[in-house]
């Protein structure tokens, strides 16, 4: 790869990558990358295969070489510019598969590698030049070919085995440089798969190749002061609240005897993970340790009142039609519904308008007692949507257990969600969701996910 660059740093003045013919291109424009993909002929030349040879090559016998960071730093820069600089579809139709594949075989032969190095199975360190190989993987997974290649070349057993040498050989983590780097690689896999699965199935084969694992521990290291730290967490909270959100996965993985489940456990006891850990992290984990393990997943959420069909298990999504009205009722059809409505009318008046009045008042409580978590996600969640308070709302839910008996509410941990009003605009009229005043969140109360009213309470 000939290429012309400034002394590498943060900033990247031009990036020029020369073709045969003398031709050169500053990729690091959107119209220099542009320009040099539409010119570049792959068939006759292969930058990144070649400059791959030229590593191992120089690896072999000299690795303390000035050339071997030299050209780690290039391929780098090369492929991030590359990556963030062209348009995603002529990226994927211009750059071959056999590109990839030649990158993808490097990084996983490099993993095996460091797997072995002392450095890293004692300290939880890298040198400046393997941290920057590894680094290569960011730019590359935020397109499809390349996470496709990745779990189809069990890319994410080899990097789940690199953290588990390591978590077996000190037991503390590794630096958090190396964290933040591995969390948004696995993050930019996962948000990159979602145009291709759903993300139960992307957490699932995150899960079976045992990198989610190593995740949840790397998730919970206190920020660095390195340049990736706000990257990090923007990744790693987006990846848990789209976990979170994944009930029948977490009754399946995350109950206790299973090994993600038993760890998050031992992280909130203080038995696994950083105890510096982000309050949003401790908060995220209480929550899935309580939707993992809120029921039996086989046994029915519900039942029809009408002739008893069994609905929905945690583990089986077969919903039932809940009464409208008071939430606390179930059939299995409106004729079921329409035939159950003598017995049933009376008391659904009654308990609507208790079931609502208990609920504000506990949702009262709830916020009285929860005040300074709810603050600090209201910050962190605001932060991200560039909102003020009042613009938010914060969602709070009353569970049935699976006796069906309404548990008090969010015990024994806050089960809440916190999100703009504007995602409710098309589902709710301005009378149930009205405007709250300043300095204050509307509390939008629900009942087994189902909406019955709200309530405005200044933060």
């Amino acid at each position: 790869m000939n290429t012309n660059t400034s002394i590498l740093s943060d900033e990247y003045p031009s990036f020029d990558v020369t073709l045969p013919d003398g031709r050169e291109f500053d990729i690091s424009t959107a119209a220099g990358t542009a320009s040099y993909l539409q010119n570049v002929d792959f068939t006759t030349i292969r930058p990144i295969d070649t400059t791959v040879k030229e590593l191992i090559k120089i690896q072999k016998n000299e690795r303390e070489n000035p050339n071997y960071l030299n050209l780690v730093m290039t391929l780098n820069q090369f492929l991030a510019f590359l990556v963030n600089n062209a348009d995603r579809d002529v990226f994927l139709e211009k750059v071959p598969q056999v590109e990839i594949q030649s990158w993808l075989n490097y990084m996983i032969q490099e993993l095996k590698r460091l797997s072995e190095t002392p450095i890293w199975t004692q300290t939880g360190a890298l040198n400046e030049c393997d941290t920057i190989a590894l680094t290569i993987c960011i730019p590359l997974f935020s397109h499809l070919a390349p996470v496709e290649l990745a779990f189809d070349n069990d890319f994410f057993e080899v990097l789940a085995n690199f953290a588990k040498v390591q978590r077996e050989g000190n037991h503390a983590l590794p630096n958090p440089e190396v964290c933040e780097c591995l969390s948004i690689i696995v993050g930019n896999a996962f948000f990159v798969a979602l145009s291709k699965w759903t993300p139960e199935k992307a957490f699932k084969k995150l899960e079976a190749s045992g990198v989610l694992f190593e995740y949840l521990r790397y998730a919970t290291t206190p920020s660095s002061q390195g340049r990736r730290a706000a990257q990090a967490i923007r990744s790693i909270d987006a990846l848990l609240a789209n976990l979170r959100d994944c009930h029948v996965f977490l009754f399946k993985k995350f109950q206790r005897g299973q090994p993600c489940g038993d760890l998050v456990s031992a992280i909130l006891q203080g038995q696994d993970g950083s105890p510096q850990r982000r309050p949003e992290i401790t908060s995220v984990f209480q929550e899935i340790v309580f939707i993992a393990n809120q029921g039996d997943v086989t046994e029915p959420r519900h039942i029809c009142s009408t002739c008893g069909l069994a609905g929905e298990t945690y583990a089986v999504e077969q919903k039932l039609l809940a009464c409208s009205r008071c939430h606390s009722a179930y059939y299995c059809s409106k004729r079921c519904q329409r035939a159950d409505w003598k017995n049933h009318k009376p008391f659904c008046k009654t308990c609507s308008k208790t079931k609502i009045d208990s609920m504000e008042k506990r949702a009262e409580s709830f916020a009285i007692e929860n005040y300074v978590s709810i603050v600090m996600r209201m910050v962190v969640e605001c932060d991200k949507a560039g909102l003020e308070v009042e613009d938010m709302v914060i969602e709070v839910d009353f569970a049935l257990n699976q006796d069906g008996v309404d548990r008090p509410l969010l015990e024994p941990t806050s089960l809440f969600k916190i999100k703009p009003r504007l995602s409710y605009d098309n589902d709710f009229s301005k009378e149930l969701l009205p405007k709250p005043p300043l300095k204050a969140a509307c509390f939008l109360l629900l009942f087994n996910t189902k909406i019955i009213g709200s309530l405005a309470l200044i933060m």
